[in-house]
């Protein structure tokens, strides 16, 4: 995404650039990237770059725990001033963790295996306040997330009430047949920011492989699956969010479909392929 196309620091920021990228939009994707380390010193080394739009902290396929994870969202906002956004993909949709999430400071997060629109009001009713949920009220660490030059006047927990619960992001994750079926309602619902495409095990429930056969080849299963949720969308202007490989190729492809909100890699790959680039390097400079 361009320079100019990056959401300003602020408490505003990831909902306002959220709400300015539906699948038409001609604004540059969001991206970021995939936190499975549970590592708080690789966390605040890639925030720190301030390159990324946003972090996601696994807490459903990676190993980590509520204090891990109050930690790692202080510790993303905190270093990148603001600019990049902290969210938790959670390990279920069990009302404690989204009440732990929001409470220690979360931008915003993604639910797994939302099946259904009731399952999807459910979630809107345990992470908003009311009068849209019926979140309890305690985000006591929360302001301590908030960097003091980003532009925020949060002092405590009143002012995170009132400046900053109204702008979390509530993406539930399509990854499942029954997900599929019930798309347009999920996503149409007041109070749910979008949705978060989990395409492996969405392919795998509607009958296919992992992978597609090539990244430029899509079967007609999943290409009319895609067009499913991208037409929910557009129909209630939301954006929608997937995983990638990083390539520019299959972001590009992607972006082309109308994904707005892509992680391009995850920490550890990342990681991984920046000490083999190095190492290539020294070795071709040491002959």
């Amino acid at each position: 995404m361009a320079q100019s196309d990056r959401p300003t620091p602020g408490v505003l920021s990831l909902r306002q650039a959220i709400e300015e990228r539906a699948p038409d939009s001609s604004k540059g994707s969001l991206l970021g990237c995939w936190l499975v380390s549970g590592s708080v010193s690789v966390a605040r080394a890639i925030a720190s770059t301030q390159k990324l739009d946003f972090i996601v902290i696994d807490a459903e396929h990676a190993p980590t725990d509520v204090r891990l994870v109050d930690d790692l969202i202080k510790a993303i906002r905190l270093c990148s001033l603001g600019r990049t956004a902290a969210l938790v993909r959670l390990p279920s949709q069990a009302v404690e963790w989204i009440k732990w999430a929001l409470d220690a400071g979360a931008n915003g997060i993604i639910v797994p295996r939302i099946d259904s629109v009731q399952e999807a009001r459910q979630l809107v009713s345990n992470a908003r306040y009311p009068p849209i949920g019926d979140r309890s009220f305690g985000p006591f660490s929360a302001p301590l997330a908030i960097p003091a030059d980003a532009g925020s006047t949060t002092k405590g927990v009143l002012e995170y009430f009132t400046q900053e619960a109204p702008n979390v992001v509530v993406l539930p994750q399509i990854e499942s047949r029954g997900g599929l079926e019930h798309v347009d309602e999920i996503i149409g619902l007041e109070g749910i920011s979008g949705a978060f495409v989990g395409p492996v095990d969405l392919r795998l429930s509607i009958g296919l492989s992992p992978m597609p056969p090539a990244l430029d080849k899509y079967e007609p299963t999943w290409s009319e699956a895609i067009s499913r949720v991208m037409d929910a969308a557009r129909k209630h202007g939301k954006v929608v969010g997937t995983v990638t490989d990083g390539t520019q190729q299959m972001i590009a492809d992607i972006s082309k479909l109308g994904f707005r909100f892509i992680s391009t890699s995850t920490d550890l790959f990342a990681v991984a392929e920046s000490v083999a680039l190095s190492a290539t390097q020294a070795r071709a400079a040491s002959v």
